[in-house]
């Protein structure tokens, strides 16, 4: 398997997973994109936290997701109605939550339209229903709300009639000033070239700056393109620490990392054996290529086997894609291979097949989402990468699948 299909199929076969929580969606808890970086490590966006080492607070500062969450905590303030809407959607009770978002999207409450949007989206409590989720999420994503313009462009890059990989990515530009996850799936666009031109200096940005903002994915796909000097000057010692901070991420408890190498080493290798899929595959990286330990290719192949088969076993399509991305450079013959590889070639035949361009499901501004103005230097790097667009919703609203127990809005 070449080396440049792995490469497409790390991109093209991640099944999108909208969090609601992110950008701000939950007011009553913290999401794993916002918390705490280990000592030495950039925070992430949002409430910036004091890093862990020196045990202060830093002043609170609303920025991006935590401005969003800002937002939706006065609408909770304001609306009755959402608040108990929101109340089921917390509680689990989700026809009743579904019936209170629709009642709300059709009178125009866009953070409703985008719940709604994202139930149908993830199959949360209902059946999964992409051309649903794209005409609930649609009007909250044209007034410029960035979770419900993650949530769109994810359902778009999937295979099926909704499939808008173009549109996509416009989506993911506007959220990607509030949003490290947009950011991410930005980098994937770009590395493979779907939507976009292929650009793996983009991608190598772009990787790096949702891995600063918290996001898990980022942080390993980055160590990976540091690793391979993929966009990006090859820096062992920097994809070291990516590698460390996202087995920590996935950690229960976050205790500060050890700061000498073997101690780090011995915590890699327990946090991996007790089942941290993250410190798995970042442990068999990191053996596999030698990277801030003596090469022991057959221990990394060990490792990036045991994340690969765990990542398939939990539909993981990414993490099950960079594990064979991974396994394929060290161990090409490894007998798991076709098994991590079932996960991720049905969705290369789906996608191949799917229709190359938009099929006319956003109709959105051309002006403001015109795709020639768009500052893909300024999302990879650290300038101001400007606003989301701001339009108006239609007088009156679309006509989805109506959710369940109630008629359409």
């Amino acid at each position: 398997m070449g080396r440049a299909v792995l490469l497409l199929l790390l991109a093209l076969f991640a099944t999108p997973a909208v969090h609601a929580q992110e950008g701000g969606a939950d007011p009553a808890a913290n999401t794993a994109d916002e918390a705490d970086a280990p000592a030495g490590s950039t925070p992430g966006e949002g409430i910036e936290p004091a890093p862990p080492a020196n045990g202060g607070q830093a002043a609170p500062t609303l920025t991006g997701t935590a401005a969003l969450r800002a937002h939706l905590l006065a609408t909770l303030a304001t609306s009755p109605a959402f608040a108990g809407a929101m109340e089921h959607y917390s509680a689990g009770r989700w026809v009743e939550a579904a019936q209170g978002f629709a009642a709300l999207g059709a009178r125009g409450n866009m953070w409703a339209r985008f719940y709604l949007g994202d139930m149908y989206a993830n199959g949360r409590g209902i059946p999964r229903n992409d051309a649903a989720a794209v005409e609930w999420l649609r009007p909250a994503a044209m007034a410029g709300l960035s979770p419900a313009q993650l949530a769109m462009a994810e359902v778009l890059e999937r295979p099926g009639p909704q499939h808008d990989l173009e549109t996509a990515a416009v989506l993911y530009r506007f959220a990607a000033p509030d949003l490290p996850r947009a950011r991410y799936r930005l980098a994937l666009m770009f590395l493979a070239g779907r939507g976009v031109p292929a650009r793996p200096d983009l991608a190598a940005g772009m990787a790096h700056s949702a891995a600063q903002g918290g996001v898990s994915e980022a942080m390993l796909l980055f160590a990976h393109l540091l690793g391979e000097g993929v966009g990006i000057q090859p820096d062992r010692p920097e994809a070291v620490r990516w590698l460390q901070r996202a087995a920590w991420m996935a950690t229960p408890r976050r205790a500060p990392l050890p700061t000498r190498p073997e101690d780090l080493l011995a915590w890699m290798h327990a946090a991996a054996n007790d089942g941290n899929v993250a410190a798995q595959l970042a442990l068999g990286m990191m053996l596999a290529r030698g990277i801030g330990t003596p090469a022991e290719p057959d221990q990394g192949a060990f490792w990036l086997e045991q994340a690969g088969l765990r990542y398939r076993a939990m539909d993981s399509a990414h993490g099950t894609a960079l594990a064979l991305l991974e396994l394929s450079l060290v161990r090409p013959d490894s007998p798991v291979i076709p098994r991590m590889a079932e996960l991720v070639m049905p969705a290369q035949a789906a996608a191949a097949s799917a229709p190359a361009q938009g099929n006319g499901t956003m109709a959105l501004d051309e002006e403001a989402l015109d795709e020639e103005a768009l500052d893909w230097e300024a999302l990879s790097g650290t300038a101001p990468v400007g606003t989301a667009p701001v339009g108006t919703a239609p007088d009156k609203a679309p006509s989805p699948p109506p959710a369940p127990g109630v008629g359409g809005p």
